[in-house]
């Protein structure tokens, strides 16, 4: 019902993603009060916020946008295809995910560039599978005198021969990341794994290695 002569309107609805619009025309000649309506408001050149802003929700929290995608069709409700997720994720957040990563480990090196501190650091590698079958895991350092994060790589299991090899690879590329800002850990800690203990023992005689207690007590 048109909101000026209270005639019929024709309703147009369009929609793209979680973005609805409705146009509304009066079809009432001597009239013609039309308006559109959208379901989000518009920030700047954000024509379609949510489009944007909902993938990189799911991916922060970890869902499976796959399922999410399914759940919300047997609902009936409207929202982006799982290609468009992954182009939006692909684009938007991945790349700033990155650039946060990036800004952050510069300012850790900044830190421990000039705190002049021996460098004390646990190592560990998680796999996206348990037992000896996965195919990527991330081999992780961590600073314990700031409990942060000073480096982390991610492994392919077939680029270093078997998921076995990837921990003792791992621990090397962290190695080599630290030594291009020329920082050498004075003390490091990681489980008991024989191929990183035989590493540090043979070729990097420097480095005080110790066994984390936690993996001790459990074994």
């Amino acid at each position: 019902m048109c909101s000026i002569c209270s005639s019929d309107c024709v309703v147009d609805y369009k929609c793209n993603g979680t973005w609805l619009t409705v146009d509304q025309k009066c079809m009432k000649i001597d009239c013609g009060n039309s308006r559109t309506g959208t379901s989000q408001q518009s920030y700047n050149e954000w024509k379609q916020p949510l489009n944007i802003l909902l993938p990189g929700l799911i991916l922060a929290a970890g869902i499976s946008a796959t399922k999410l995608i399914r759940a919300f069709k047997a609902v009936n409700i409207t929202w982006i295809s799982e290609s468009t997720y992954y182009k939006s994720v692909n684009s938007n957040a991945y790349p700033a995910v990155f650039q946060l990563w990036k800004d952050e480990k510069k300012d850790i090196i900044k830190t421990m560039t000039t705190r002049r501190q021996p460098l004390i650091i646990g190592g560990d590698m998680r796999a996206d599978t348990p037992g000896h079958c996965a195919k990527f895991g991330t081999y992780s350092f961590l600073e314990l005198n700031i409990n942060k994060i000073i480096s982390t790589q991610l492994l392919q299991s077939n680029e270093v021969g078997n998921s076995n090899a990837m921990e003792k690879q791992g621990f090397i590329r962290c190695l080599e990341d630290l030594q291009q800002y020329d920082l050498r850990p004075h003390t490091v800690i990681t489980d008991r794994h024989l191929q990183i203990a035989k590493y540090i023992r043979e070729e990097q005689n420097d480095i005080v290695h110790h066994y984390d207690i936690w993996h001790l007590t459990k074994g």
